[in-house]
């Protein structure tokens, strides 16, 4: 049961402006966590 997969995201895309410029933080990333699985995320400011 734990290598089940408990969360799955398909191309996923995350942009923001700085400015006039386009940044992209995620484009396309695609995701699959198992329930034995840790994880986290962490941006630039460690939160």
């Amino acid at each position: 049961m734990q290598d089940k997969i408990v969360l799955e995201a398909k191309n996923l895309k995350k942009y923001y402006h700085r400015g006039s410029e386009i940044v992209k933080a995620l484009d396309g990333v695609d995701l699959k966590i198992k329930g034995s699985e840790i994880i986290s995320i962490v941006g630039p400011s460690g939160s």
